[in-house]
């Protein structure tokens, strides 16, 4: 990472939005983003509380995941500018914890819970938070509240912090960390946890959050020029083409800056909730807004490769549809009298039909491969920008503060004046097999094939 004068380089964004399906459903956002930064570092965090019954302060829970550990991220680097081994990360973590445990235990003693909250709590939970509603409130220590509890205030936690001479990323949970290198490669540093599927995984409320947290530490010669966090809204809504996501997002940064850039960026995601997963959807994520300019052709190169694979998939899964239909007209082809000449004919120019789309697609899908190889054959030219004069504080935004820098809730959208996002997330080309249908002739609507465009994949 270079720096300029005296100011570190990354700077932190996080933007949120309610799901579509909370808005129907009247559900408050229970994601929570968070960012700080100073001149000496930046922290960022996102976190998605639990949608499920048990769940029911799952929002307070993950506004309190963020803004501690970006208070706790920022003390950590302040206190240790070069990184003293991995080591060191879990007395951090143990801290984050029982700072959010002690902030789940002032919150229920300031308000108990409520007679509609404990209706969604389990029996075997019931007799355990009876002591802390509003009609039961019994006078119990903090340091006695039972584990149980917690539950409640369950969420996920991503969270980051950049320095100078290195940046890691904690993570507990779904949702998932994507970086951007300078070569225009990404990759997901942080290990997944197998522990989450489907509709389970692991939380920070978990009596073993502390060992189910991962992390990954980026040395000062391996540094990320981006590096984007997510709640498995926005995970679920791009699923496959996640890094290219997160590869338009560093485009888009690059063309219009960073602060104009996330601007745009929380424009598409009531769409993305709308199109996608239905589900509140929220990024953060540390920029070096230099190198990321540095590195603009690569990163252009590198998302036009995956736009182009993405659409050879597709290709290739319209392709096995079309064969498919071809192979059952053949079939009901073969099978039909002599004297059902009419018939025959119908089949045949159905067939013939097919046949040609197949070649659009085939052709399609050889300009797609030409052109890739052609890109992978040549080097990309990096743009040197000229040397400038102009002050490290006259490039460099201002940075905000804490207090300043959370992502306040965004008002649900209606779907008149929702604006259709510039890239949405579209649906992808179907890859399975049609049933075989009982009539003899294949209907019209099983002839309609296209050329595979963007939008398509």
């Amino acid at each position: 990472m270079k720096k300029i004068g005296d100011i570190m380089n990354y700077e932190g964004f996080g933007i949120r939005h309610i799901g579509a399906s909370h808005i129907q459903k009247e559900i408050v956002c229970q994601d929570s983003v968070q960012y700080h930064q100073d001149l000496q570092c930046a922290a960022a965090a996102v976190s998605d509380g639990h949608g499920g019954q048990p769940y029911f302060r799952s929002d307070r829970g993950s506004a309190f995941a963020v803004q501690i550990s970006c208070r706790y991220i920022t003390e950590f680097l302040h206190q240790h500018p070069d990184f003293s081994g991995e080591e060191s990360l879990q007395p951090l973590i143990r801290q984050i914890l029982q700072e959010w445990y002690d902030a789940v235990k002032k919150d229920l003693l300031a308000e108990p819970f409520t007679e509609s909250e404990l209706e969604r709590v389990t029996e075997r939970n019931l007799p355990s938070y009876l002591p802390f509603s509003e009609k039961h409130r019994t006078d119990i220590p903090p340091e006695e509240f039972p584990h149980s509890l917690f539950q409640a205030y369950g969420a996920t936690l991503i969270c980051m912090g950049f320095c100078e001479n290195y940046g890691f990323a904690l993570h507990i949970g779904d949702g998932k960390c994507v970086a951007v290198y300078p070569d225009g490669r990404t990759d997901e540093p942080v290990p997944w946890d197998e522990n989450c599927h489907l509709n389970l995984c692991t939380s920070i409320c978990d009596t073993d959050a502390e060992q189910e947290f991962r992390f990954y530490v980026w040395k000062k010669s391996e540094m990320p020029v981006a590096v984007f966090a997510a709640s498995d809204g926005i995970d679920d809504s791009f699923a496959e083409r996640l890094h290219n996501f997160y590869l338009h997002v560093a485009i888009e940064f690059i063309s219009c800056g960073l602060r104009k850039g996330v601007q745009e960026i929380a424009k598409q995601l009531p769409g993305i909730s709308e199109r996608g997963s239905q589900d509140d959807v929220s990024v953060c994520g540390m920029i070096d807004m230099f190198a990321l300019q540095e590195a603009k052709t690569v990163i252009q190169r590198k998302a036009e490769s995956l736009q182009r694979n993405a659409m050879l998939s597709a290709i290739a899964q319209k392709l096995t549809e079309l064969q498919f239909r071809c192979d059952k007209i053949k079939r009901i082809l073969n099978a039909c009298p002599e004297e059902e000449q009419e018939k025959i004919k119908r089949n045949e120019e159905k067939l013939e039909m097919l046949s040609s789309e197949m070649e659009k697609l085939l052709q399609q899908k050889a300009e797609l491969e030409k052109e890739e190889k052609e890109s992978e054959l040549s080097e990309p030219v990096l743009e040197e920008e000229p040397e400038s004069e102009v002050s490290a504080s006259a490039l460099k935004e201002e940075p905000e503060s804490e207090d300043s820098a959370s992502a306040p809730e965004e008002e649900p959208e209606s779907e008149d004046s929702a604006s259709a996002p510039e890239e949405e997330p579209e649906s992808e080309v179907s890859a399975s097999i049609p049933e075989e249908k009982p009539e003899s002739e294949v209907s019209d609507s099983d002839n309609k094939a296209i050329l595979i465009s963007e939008e398509d994949w």
